[in-house]
Formats: structure tokens, C-alpha cells, sequence
């Protein structure tokens, strides 16, 4: 999602470190509010690993802010670890097992096409060290 910057917090209740987002809506037009809206309900549907995990949502009226609690990958994007390790083997990149997600995003009905996807927009999960899709990023 352009325009939002994820930030790390701490769920006390849940004892882990999450990524708070916020979206403010009061600069958006009505049709980019609806896909706003339309695109965190779509976060919250996707529930496969391989993607981060959505955990919360909640929309603060007084202050016009979307916010959203999503899963923290707690390594860097892939292309950073491209630019740290210049040769990955294939095995490596089976056990990553990118496709999958992908996979599961093209095979909804309707398909998830998204406009963004890079090495960029890859994180690598440091507990699995399994790189994942920001779904935020379609």
C-alpha cells in the first residue's frame, strides 16, 4: 500500500513483535479510501504460510487513520540478502519455497495479481529463515 510505513511495536498480550500500520485516510479521495479498505479486507483473508500474518484492524473516526497489525519479518527484504550473500544455490531457494505463495495468490478466485513484486517487497523471516510476500504489496 503506497503512502504507510509499517512500524515495530510490541503486543504485550501476545508477548511478540508486531508491525503497526497506519493508513490516514483524511488526504485520500473516496475512491482511494474504498481501496484501502478493500485491500486490508484482503489482507485479513489471506491466511498461508510463506505470508505474513495478519493480526488486527480497527479504523480510529476522530483521528481518520486505518490501522492494521501485521506479522514482522525480523530479517531484511531478499534483495538485501542478495547483496549480502551474491550466490544462493537452488537448493537454498527450494527450501524457501517463494512459489508457494505466489501460488496461493494466483490460484484464489478471483486471482491476486500484483503491480509491485520485487526483491524488494521479499522479507525473509528470521525464525524460519523462509522469505516472505508483504501482501501489503500486491
Amino acid at each position: 500500500m503506497p503512502g504507510w510505513a509499517p512500524s515495530r511495536r510490541f503486543d504485550q498480550e501476545e508477548c511478540i513483535e508486531v508491525a503497526w500500520n497506519r493508513v490516514r485516510l483524511r488526504a485520500l479521495d473516496p475512491a482511494m479510501v474504498d481501496r484501502r479498505h478493500a485491500e486490508v479486507r484482503l489482507l485479513r483473508s489471506l491466511h498461508r504460510d510463506h505470508i505474513i500474518g495478519f493480526h488486527e484492524v480497527w479504523l480510529d473516526h476522530d483521528a481518520g487513520v486505518l490501522n492494521f497489525i501485521t506479522e514482522v519479518c525480523n530479517s531484511a527484504s531478499l534483495r538485501k540478502y542478495f547483496d549480502r550473500h551474491k550466490h544462493v544455490s537452488v537448493k537454498a531457494l527450494k527450501k524457501w519455497a517463494l512459489l508457494e505463495g505466489l501460488d496461493h495468490l494466483h490460484t484464489r478466485d478471483p486471482c491476486i495479481i500484483h503491480r509491485d513484486r520485487t526483491c524488494s517487497n521479499v522479507f525473509s523471516n528470521s525464525n524460519t529463515d523462509h522469505p516472505q510476500r508483504r501482501r501489503g504489496q500486491q
